[in-house]
């Protein structure tokens, strides 16, 4: 496999792992946060604990993917895409890890003393989530865009 190939290889790599990280976080966003309000104050803390427990086969570990193959993008990349989309790109997954690591994050620690996710806590969760869930959705549709020029100029 030469460079070009590759390159191409890993355009389409990066685009089912964004692709695949939007679903987590409009699922996270649609139906794991919201039935949150519905668990009793004896039941939160477990269901928190095992919540966070799971994070990083599901969620550390697809985004450790994207973020790399968005990354290798710089230097492997089909020939005809400039390393501008690309910076967008990783700025947006960047993002991503922002907000998580700065807003999320904290308040899930929070979440893990708390005996139920208040209505605030849950409006916030959903306000930090909203976010990712605009870049990722922002990314989403640039990386479409990237495969379809790519097989617009390829098919031509």
């Amino acid at each position: 496999m030469d460079h070009a190939q590759f390159g191409v290889l890993n355009l389409v790599a990066t685009a089912f792992a964004t692709y695949f990280f939007t679903a987590i976080i409009w699922y996270t966003h649609i139906l794991g946060y919201p039935l949150w309000r519905w668990v009793g104050k004896a039941e939160f803390p477990a269901l928190h604990r095992e919540y966070l427990r799971r994070l990083p086969l599901i969620v550390q570990l697809p985004y450790t993917f994207l973020i790399g193959s968005n990354g290798l993008l710089f230097f492997f990349r089909p020939t005809t895409l400039s390393r501008g989309p690309v910076a967008v790109l990783f700025l947006l997954h960047a993002l991503v890890l922002i907000v998580s690591v700065a807003f999320a994050g904290p308040l899930h620690g929070r979440l893990q003393t708390e005996e139920q996710c208040t209505p605030d806590a849950l409006r916030r969760l959903l306000f930090y989530n909203s976010i990712r869930v605009l870049l990722m959705a922002t990314s989403s549709a640039i990386v479409s865009l990237l495969l379809f020029h790519m097989l617009l100029l390829n098919s031509s």
